[in-house]
């Protein structure tokens, strides 16, 4: 648990266990970068390149910077406010949900993804249900 105000940048980046964190604030740049495994969760936002590279493991940021989730191969990234640009950028496996729009490709929400959005973000499910999916056609989560 990080609640001290500080903004860090690389937070849980390269995270390889089944571990939590926890953020109460915001973040710098590239957190969760590289990981495979785990679940960062901030309540705040974050800066550019959330989720670059990600493998596994569950990234929730508030607003982020440019590239979230760009070059993917797998993992779950999960954007509760807004994006700036390239969202999904070059991305080849695992999921992005996100109220915006990326550059993956959307797909359909199923029921078990609306019940993850309403309980990770404390949400209704009418709001869940506004969350687009994003994903890839290439899916590389075993690369």
């Amino acid at each position: 648990m990080l609640k001290d105000g500080l903004i860090r940048d690389t937070v849980a980046a390269r995270l390889d266990s089944d571990m939590g964190v926890t953020v109460e604030g915001d973040v710098g740049m590239s957190t969760g970068i590289l990981m495979r495994r785990g679940t960062v969760h901030v309540h705040g936002d974050a800066g550019m390149n959330s989720g670059v590279l990600l493998r596994g493991g569950m990234l929730v940021v508030g607003d982020t910077g440019e590239f979230a989730g760009a070059y993917m191969r797998g993992g779950t990234l999960i954007i509760a406010g807004k994006a700036k640009g390239y969202a999904g950028a070059n991305m080849r496996g695992g999921a992005i949900f996100y109220k915006g729009n990326a550059i993956a490709k959307p797909v359909s929400l199923d029921g078990s993804d609306i019940r993850m959005l309403v309980k990770l973000l404390g949400i209704s499910q009418s709001e869940a249900m506004m969350f687009k999916k994003y994903s890839s056609s290439k899916d590389l989560t075993s690369a």
